[in-house]
């Protein structure tokens, strides 16, 4: 009999978790801890909900079955990971107490909980929730542990988003199948979403912008200028409407003022001094380090999210699906 079994989302959290409160010895899918509590881990998700060919109803691909909404929605094992999940489910029943200790957000509550209902579990839990793996971090977090009854409108929430996918997704993809095998009379397939399908209409807007583009030439007119004190650069502009244009629409019209000013003096009408402070850079969220990784090293969102994820079970980074991009104190000290 365990005392307390800590359930972490992936492996390398479960480690992390293990190495900050005291590993004893690692088994198979667990690690045992010196205070005779143990840590196990799902692979990420465990369980997921049966697909449509899974109830009788939903088999065929016919307007009859439309839509793809299962009276109740029945889950399953992955059948990849049946070796783990038996490891959690025997190591719960054996157990006094379960800390679940997935990802701090909707996702992770979900994947905690799913884990938790397959696996037959009726008690109440404690909810480790850190958005770091820093060992105070952990060793803090398991001081205030916090019930599992705050977080029941999130795992709410995260099982309708869940199920709308679901619901959306099969039906939207059959829907627009059979609409195509109407037409066409083969056996085509289309997929839809709720992510997928608005997300292609914008590469599909974008690049249809992209085509119809018509590049405009325009010149711009640049001067050096000499002083006593060094020389600088000036640009040609003129306030037309109460905007400045920094530009030549017609070459003639560019070359004739390169004709005015060249070899010409010049006098400085006005000048302003002023004191510039800058702030530090703020800190890059997941979504600003993405577009900066795009930028600057030209990876892909998958690459860097790979990346930032294997930082993070490192103890490198903090949670990388946090929006904010400031630091609380535990993990500032």
């Amino acid at each position: 009999m365990y005392n307390r079994v800590i359930l972490a989302e992936k492996p390398d959290m479960g480690e992390n978790i293990a190495k900050a409160l005291g590993m004893a010895a690692k088994k198979r899918g667990y690690i045992v801890l010196q205070n005779g509590d143990v840590v196990t881990w799902g692979i990420g998700h465990l369980i997921r909900l049966k697909t449509p060919d899974a109830y009788e109803r939903f088999k065929e691909w016919t307007w009859e079955a439309l839509p793809v909404i299962p009276e109740k929605m029945e889950t399953e094992v992955d059948p990849k990971k049946t070796e783990q999940f038996n490891v959690v489910k025997e190591l719960l029943a054996k157990s006094t107490e379960c800390i679940l200790a997935t990802d701090p957000d909707r996702e992770g509550e979900f994947i905690g909980r799913l884990i938790l209902q397959q696996c037959g579990y009726r008690k109440k839990w404690k909810r480790l929730w850190i958005d770091d793996l820093t060992e105070p971090t952990i060793r803090a977090g398991m001081q205030r542990l916090r019930d599992s009854d705050e977080f029941t409108l999130l795992g709410d929430a995260a099982q309708a988003r869940s199920y709308a996918d679901y619901w959306l997704g099969f039906t939207a993809s059959r829907f627009f199948t059979l609409v195509a095998r109407d037409a066409t009379g083969g056996r085509v397939s289309l997929s839809a979403g709720r992510v997928q399908t608005p997300t292609l209409r914008l590469v599909y807007d974008r690049e249809l912008a992209i085509e119809k583009f018509t590049p405009q030439p325009f010149y711009q007119l640049v001067a050096s200028f000499d002083t006593p004190k060094g020389s600088y650069k000036g640009q040609w502009y003129r306030t037309e409407d109460g905007q400045t244009v920094n530009r030549f629409e017609d070459l003639a019209q560019a070359e004739a003022m390169k004709k005015k000013v060249s070899g010409q003096g010049g006098t400085i009408t006005s000048y302003t001094v002023k004191d510039v402070s800058r702030s530090a850079p703020q800190l890059l969220n997941s979504s600003a380090l993405k577009t900066a990784a795009r930028k600057n090293l030209g990876f892909s969102t998958v690459r860097t999210t790979g990346a930032l994820q294997a930082l993070y079970d490192k103890g490198y980074v903090s949670y990388p699906r946090a929006d904010s991009r400031h630091l609380s104190a535990n993990k500032a000290d």
